[in-house]
């Protein structure tokens, strides 16, 4: 079985066609890739307070010898 070459034609141009698509969302998947890992590594400052909501014994010991 041979394939005509209009047929090879055709999957070649649908290929073609795949690829321009794809190479339009690569630069877009790239972009969001750089978005999602600057906003993932954000620097929060801790407080060097004690936890007003601690109730455990640990804590009152601690709040007691300052």
């Amino acid at each position: 079985m041979s394939v005509s070459p209009k047929k090879r034609s055709d999957w070649r141009e649908i290929l073609y066609l795949q690829a321009r698509i794809g190479a339009l969302f690569v630069p877009i998947a790239v972009g969001l890739a750089i978005v999602a890992a600057l906003a993932g590594h954000e620097r929060k400052t801790v407080p060097d307070t004690l936890d007003p909501t601690m109730t455990s014994s640990t804590g009152q010991l601690v709040d007691s010898a300052r």
